[in-house]
């Protein structure tokens, strides 16, 4: 398959891109060198979006989103710096998606409310572009996106880029890595990949066209780092498969896997398992019914269907060592099926004597805390939980060093820059080959004949999503949420005679403070008072408001050691 794609249709943008300068700037050194740079994804876990420009023209490798820390107040999803890529929407002449997690397609609807998104091809599997057309879909926006299918060993023509796609394999189906061939050379990004070997769905990872592409040479290659600390070679699925049906076949209770839902493989051992073992499937959770809908649609692995599943409202007519629950939450999301079941809060699902709870998955770093207290809830419910190493229940989606030596071996790249990954990951990566280089979001660096070279390096600050809110940490204020959330309010209403220019009253009224029963604030009014008496003869209304709120911040402080954020209020008497 050849396909041409047009260009695309400008969006005005009142954002000066940060970039903008070493990305976009004309002139005829720059026309004959390939720009590489990534947004996000590179020296961090998750958010990846990596962008090419060959000339004038502009590709997007991935268009992911990150999850926000516990402190990170009021925050949905973080996505790359839209600035960058709204001063260049007329030149993007596609986006390229590797495959369907959020981490790497998650920011596509988003892109839509700062891009024109109508004009630019978006490039995928079809596994991977019916789970965008279905949250699209779900926010209103299909019909202006236009989304292109490509399969595995298809060739596709994006002036002045030619990208061809090669089937990698990893926890999630129908992957592919890119290449991406221009007159300054051929880059090679692999996307995430692990090499499993014996593939569930018997579609292989291609070592073949890889090595074929190396052996034409590879100028660049750009290769995940997620897993660049771990020795060895990953846990092939049929192996998790073999540890949880020894779990599941020797247990005489009831079943409940937690995972993550995108893992189809997994999910279609269990059903394997759930029939070998004469158990019934339930699906517990959006996220994984969404993800085996569409997996029926788009891939050839065995799913349940509708008929094999118990709708969870009918369980309690399955005896309990006929059930093997399938259910989200294995990051202890508050609001996941698990975490609240844990808790007792679930309507449709409890713990309990007999019970059996494998954690199928992994914990990703900044969520372990609030893993350990759900299993602690789960195991004083009286269920035995699994977790951990106490038994082979996951494998990585993500190469160990073993496989990703074998990813260069296979291309032979002159060049290399590890991607995907914390910087430590990065550096691991980087012992594992000759001539890398380490680079980091807002890197830029330039590909020629004679090598590669980095250009910039810039400071990418990233967006936030917040309810309907899309916006920098200034304009949505997220240094003040953690101040409210930290110090808490002051309310400060203060009574003047503007005609004499005196002080006659101050009241205090807090939210998120100790208070003492009201008899901190008392002290406080009390205090403040005594130094804005006879002091206030010469200030404005705003001179006012500044001092009075500095009082009560400095009283506080030397009482409770906050200082509150203050809403000072200024009215006269009547």
């Amino acid at each position: 398959m050849r396909a041409g794609f047009g260009s695309a249709r400008t969006v005005d943008s009142s954002v000066s891109p940060r970039l903008a300068a070493p990305m976009i700037a004309d002139n005829a050194k720059q026309s004959q060198s390939l720009h590489i740079a990534p947004l996000g994804g590179v020296g961090e876990i998750g958010m990846n979006m990596m962008l090419f420009r060959c000339g004038e023209d502009y590709v997007i490798v991935d268009s992911g989103i990150r999850f926000p820390d516990a402190n990170m107040i009021g925050v949905e999803v973080i996505l790359p710096n839209l600035a960058i890529l709204a001063a260049i929407n007329d030149k993007i002449r596609a986006i390229i998606l590797t495959h369907g997690h959020e981490d790497h397609i998650g920011a596509i609807r988003l892109l839509a409310q700062r891009l024109d998104l109508r004009q630019i091809p978006i490039l995928g599997t079809a596994f991977t572009l019916a789970l965008l057309r279905h949250r699209l879909s779900e926010e209103g926006l299909s019909s202006g996106v236009t989304l292109e299918q490509i399969r595995p060993g298809d060739t596709v023509e994006i002036e002045p880029f030619t990208v061809s796609f090669v089937r990698v394999t990893h926890s999630i189906p129908d992957c592919v890595a890119v290449c991406l061939d221009t007159p300054m050379g051929r880059v090679i990004h692999t996307g995430d990949f692990k090499i499993d070997v014996n593939p569930l769905d018997g579609e292989h990872f291609d070592e073949d066209k890889l090595r074929a592409l190396g052996d034409e040479g590879v100028d660049l290659l750009l290769s995940d780092s997620t897993n660049a600390s771990v020795p060895g070679w990953t846990r092939p699925e049929e192996e998790v498969a073999a540890g949880l049906e020894e779990q599941i076949a020797s247990w005489k209770g009831r079943v409940i896997v937690s995972l993550f839902s995108s893992n189809l493989y997994r999910i279609h051992s269990l059903f394997k398992i759930a029939q070998r073992n004469k158990r019934i499937m339930c699906l517990l959770g959006r996220s994984v019914q969404r993800y085996v809908a569409v997996g029926r649609e788009t891939i050839g692995l065995e799913l349940p269907a509708e008929k094999d599943l118990v709708d969870v409202k009918k369980l309690h007519h399955v005896p309990s060592h006929q059930q093997l629950i399938v259910c989200t939450g294995s990051q202890a999301e508050p609001r996941s099926v698990l975490a609240r079941a844990s808790r007792g809060e679930h309507r449709d699902l409890t713990f309990g004597e007999g019970d059996l709870v494998l954690m199928s998955c992994r914990k990703i770093p900044g969520n372990e805390r609030r893993i350990h207290r759900m299993i602690n809830d789960i195991l004083r419910a009286g269920a035995k939980c699994v977790f951990g190493k106490q038994a082979p229940i996951h494998a990585s989606g993500h190469a160990r060093q073993d496989e990703l030596t074998r990813m260069l071996d296979l291309t032979r790249p002159k060049c290399f820059i590890p991607v995907h990954g914390e910087y430590s990951f990065l550096l691991d990566h980087a012992n594992l080959a000759e001539q890398v280089k380490i680079i980091e979001d807002g890197s830029v660096i330039s590909l020629s004949p004679q090598g590669i070279t980095q250009i910039a390096q810039e400071q990418l600050e990233p967006f936030f999503h917040d309810g309907n809110t899309l916006g920098t940490s200034d304009e949505l204020r997220i240094a003040e949420k953690k101040r409210l959330a930290w110090n808490g309010v002051a309310v400060v209403d203060v009574t003047i005679d503007p005609s004499r220019g005196i002080f006659l009253d101050l009241k205090i009224e807090t939210r998120g403070l100790f208070n003492d029963e009201g008899r901190l604030c008392k002290e406080i009014e009390e205090a403040v008072g005594k130094q804005m008496s006879g002091q206030i003869s010469d200030m404005d209304v705003e001179e006012l408001k500044h001092y009075a709120g500095m009082l009560v911040r400095r009283e506080f402080r030397n009482r409770i050691q906050r200082k509150p954020v203050t809403v000072v209020q200024i009215q006269a008497a009547t």
